[in-house]
C-alpha cells in the first residue's frame, strides 16, 4: 500500500523531468545533454513565505527529489507549516544540501523578480550563471502587469501551469517560443481522492445538467 501510494507522485515527477530533458537539452552542453536527467543540478528558488507559490514549489521540490538531484533556496521559516515529517524533512535536506555547480536555477516567482547574475540573494549568493534560468509564472486574469514583459529576457524558459496563462502571456507580449505548459503536480498524500467518498452537490449538479442540456 505504502508503495502504491507513493507511485502517482513519482510518475508525475518522471513526466516532469521528462519534460524538462525535451526544454534543456538543446540548451545546455553536449556533454551535460548526453547525462541522465538525474544529474542535473537544480535550485528551486520561491518565495520564504507560505504563499501559494511556495505550496507549489513545495509539490515540485518533493516530487522531483524522488528522481533528480534538486536544491531548494530556503531558511527553515520559508515553508508552510503542518505538512508531514516526511514532507518536511525533505525541505529540511535540500535546504541545507552542498549545491555546488548549478546546471539549471529555477525561479517560481513573477517576472519582475526573475535572478539576475552575479545573484545576491537573502539566502545565498551566486556569481556565475548556471547554463539555464527558467521563470515559473501565473497571473489569475487575463491582463498581466505591463512591467513584465521588460524582465523575460532574463531567463532562457517560462513555465506557465495551463493553456489559459500560455495564452494571457502570449497575448501580454511574452515570446510564445520561450513559454512551455507544465501543470502543477499533486501531493497524494494530501489529495486522496480514492480514500474519500465525493460529496453530494444537488444545487450543482442540477446546474451542471442544465447546462449540458
Amino acid at each position: 500500500q505504502r508503495v502504491r501510494s507513493h507511485l502517482p507522485r513519482v510518475l508525475h515527477a518522471v513526466r516532469l523531468l521528462a519534460a524538462f530533458v525535451r526544454r534543456w537539452a538543446p540548451l545546455l552542453e553536449h556533454e551535460l545533454a548526453q547525462q541522465h536527467a538525474s544529474a542535473y543540478n537544480i535550485i528551486w528558488d520561491t518565495y520564504c513565505d507560505c504563499t501559494g507559490w511556495n505550496v507549489e514549489a513545495i509539490t515540485y521540490i518533493t516530487g522531483l527529489d524522488e528522481v533528480a538531484n534538486v536544491h531548494a533556496v530556503a531558511d527553515h521559516k520559508c515553508f508552510c507549516r503542518g505538512y508531514p515529517e516526511a514532507t518536511r524533512n525533505t525541505l529540511e535536506r535540500v535546504r541545507s544540501s552542498d549545491r555546488g555547480a548549478l546546471d539549471v536555477w529555477v525561479s517560481h516567482k513573477p517576472p519582475d523578480v526573475y535572478p539576475r547574475f552575479p545573484h545576491y540573494g537573502e539566502h545565498f549568493d551566486y556569481a556565475p550563471r548556471p547554463r539555464l534560468v527558467v521563470g515559473r509564472s501565473m497571473f489569475e486574469t487575463t491582463v498581466l502587469p505591463p512591467h513584465w514583459l521588460e524582465h523575460h529576457e532574463r531567463v532562457d524558459d517560462i513555465w506557465v501551469p495551463s493553456r489559459f496563462c500560455y495564452r494571457n502571456f502570449v497575448r501580454n507580449g511574452f515570446p510564445a517560443d520561450k513559454l512551455a505548459v507544465i501543470p502543477e503536480g499533486v501531493d497524494v498524500h494530501l489529495y486522496a481522492p480514492d480514500a474519500v467518498s465525493p460529496l453530494a452537490l444537488p444545487e450543482i449538479d442540477d446546474v451542471v445538467a442544465r447546462r449540458r442540456a
